[in-house]
């Protein structure tokens, strides 16, 4: 299955938003752990994914591999990373993993998810 490429990552503000969820249109945001904690106060009816990579070594040869980052920078980043997973599992409805190589998966999956979220029976509209 191949699908469309993911629309670019924008800063969006809260009418943005609430504009979307108006028109029954489904909102992916892109956000760390701090900011998802917002979003879900914000929207308390609003389904959290957390996508990680499969390990954290893995991880760490996937951003080892873009070399845009010093050592110390990368070992930085995999230090967030940690604190962040750690975090995410507990406080995410779903978590998925992006396995290296299987980025159609992995979006399927997320598909997925929408899908089954929408026909979650009870689920009444998302507000903002």
């Amino acid at each position: 299955m191949t699908l469309p490429p993911p629309p670019p990552v924008l800063p969006l503000c809260s009418s943005q938003v609430r504009e979307k969820l108006a028109m029954n249109t489904d909102v992916i945001l892109r956000l760390d752990v701090q900011g998802a904690a917002t979003v879900r106060e914000m929207i308390p009816g609003a389904t959290s994914v957390f996508v990680c990579a499969e390990s954290e070594a893995a991880l760490a040869r996937r951003l080892a591999r873009r070399g845009t980052e010093t050592p110390d920078e990368l070992a930085e980043r995999v230090k967030t990373a940690r604190e962040e997973t750690a975090r995410g599992v507990g406080e995410f409805d779903y978590v998925l993993v992006n396995a290296e190589g299987k980025l159609d998966d992995t979006a399927a999956k997320l598909a997925g998810i929408i899908d089954a979220v929408k026909l979650r029976r009870g689920r009444g509209a998302v507000t903002l």
